[in-house]
């Protein structure tokens, strides 16, 4: 991938989060704060910190080729709503010229495509649930790859962190050691 987990994220998370604040009536550091706090307790080792980055980053992967699978349905399905819809509007402009017989005829087609329009109207509901639910989720993975990345830096730092003390303690014995040999001598 070209660019990182966290630019790709950046704006949808920013808004996200904006509208989170607004919502609960908080600023959006504080919204922050609360997510960071409430995952404190989850504490992983970065390798499998790194793992579950890239799990997430399939799940994302797999949840947008779903929404775009279900747009495409939907597309298809708005798509016959409105062709049906228009033969419709034709049957209704045919019942006023024709005769009583056919005139029957043609209300009992217009029904069964009324039917038809109430099933694909249903179907085009459904679809449209599916796709928030994978928004979401989608949403939910970006916040959690933040959390993630901010947990692999925060255990970088302290490994640097580590580094550095270790060589400190290092320098201190080899002082103390060179110290001791001059005494010794």
């Amino acid at each position: 991938m070209s660019e990182s987990v966290a630019t790709r994220v950046d704006d949808e998370t920013k808004q996200w989060l904006e509208t989170r604040a607004d919502q609960e009536d908080i600023t959006v550091s504080a919204l922050v704060a609360d997510i960071l706090e409430s995952r404190t307790g989850d504490e992983t080792e970065p390798d499998s910190t790194e793992a579950r980055l890239n799990e997430i980053e399939n799940d994302i992967e797999n949840n947008e080729e779903t929404l775009t699978e279900r747009q495409e349905t939907l597309d298809s399905a708005q798509g016959r709503l409105t062709r049906l819809e228009d033969e419709l509007e034709a049957l209704n402009r045919e019942i006023e010229r024709k005769g009583e017989d056919e005139q029957l005829r043609l209300k009992r087609e217009m029904e069964s495509i009324k039917g038809e329009i109430d099933r694909l109207e249903g179907r085009i509901e459904a679809a449209e649930g599916r796709i928030e639910d994978a928004e979401d989720e989608r949403r939910q993975a970006f916040v959690q790859i933040d959390r993630k990345q901010e947990e692999l830096d925060e255990i970088e730092a302290t490994i640097t962190e580590l580094k550095v003390e270790q060589a400190s303690v290092k320098s201190t014995i080899q002082d103390k050691q060179a110290d001791l040999t001059l005494i010794t001598i």
